[in-house]
């Protein structure tokens, strides 16, 4: 990818316009366009700016490694999940809070130690539903942010296949005459490549967009549990993130191919 390209989509990540981008770098919103346009890449405190608005590192802007290692940290959503026992935090800190009180109301009169616990018993209903709705939030977030990054990352992607299509249809066309030579070949092959890699990741996204869809409308569904459907439809974003991060760094490799020559 690009320099421009990394800036469109951590821009589309963030939900952000170009204007808004601009107003909170403190910089102009022509330099923003500029910068997507022309790929021209702003130096020092400019890219800090930007760097800082899109809450991302220099790096992630900067070269492709620095961008998949920021994605795959934001999308790894299987680790949301991870702890088990998180689930049941606010509920052992509510049993916790009606022993402490349970101690109290034993040394005070039966009427005022019993309104006490019942007290503290109401509190920790109460704290177990604000954190189950705070956790589905946190949740839902997450998710929708990964499914913002896959829309951007198909957008650029349906653009890089439309940017060699062209090509690949003129060269598959010279390989089939009498005249075509080893450089057309080569080429030929080259951009074959290049075009199957572009398809692949597509395919991979519009994939990981069902399944992250699907979980968006199992957590709506059951905000409070963790489902088997969910667990199932985390274990196939799981292995697409994978097999993201492979097509990465071919796509990276293939870019880095491309320069070279």
């Amino acid at each position: 990818m690009t320099f421009s390209e990394r800036l469109v989509a951590l821009r589309n990540y963030r939900h952000m316009t170009q204007s808004s981008l601009a107003e909170k770098a403190k910089i102009s919103a022509r330099a923003v366009q500029n910068y997507e346009i022309t790929d021209r890449i702003p130096k020092g405190m400019y890219l800090q700016r930007l760097a800082e608005a899109l809450e991302v590192p220099v790096s992630a802007l900067l070269s492709d490694e620095g961008y998949n290692k920021f994605s795959a940290q934001q999308s790894s959503l299987a680790r949301l999940w991870s702890d088990k026992n998180e689930d049941r935090k606010a509920p052992r800190d509510g049993m916790k809070l009606v022993g402490k009180t349970l101690k109290l109301a034993r040394t005070l009169p039966f009427p005022l130690g019993l309104g006490i616990t019942l007290g503290a018993g109401l509190l920790a209903v109460f704290n177990t539903i604000e954190y189950k709705k705070e956790n589905k939030e946190k949740l839902l977030k997450s998710l929708y942010k990964e499914l913002s990054r896959c829309e951007s990352l198909a957008l650029i992607y349906n653009d890089k296949i439309e940017s060699v299509r062209d090509e690949y249809e003129e060269l598959a066309l010279r390989t089939q005459q009498e005249d075509a030579d080893i450089e057309d070949y080569k080429a030929f092959i080259a951009l074959t490549q290049q075009f199957s890699l572009y398809q692949e990741y597509r395919a991979l996204l519009r994939q990981k967009k069902k399944y992250l869809s699907l979980l968006i409308a199992q957590v709506e569904e059951h905000p409070n549990k963790k489902t088997e459907m969910m667990d199932e439809l985390l274990a196939e974003i799981g292995e697409l993130e994978n097999k993201e991060a492979e097509l990465n760094k071919s796509v990276s490799n293939t870019a880095d191919e491309d320069g070279g020559e």
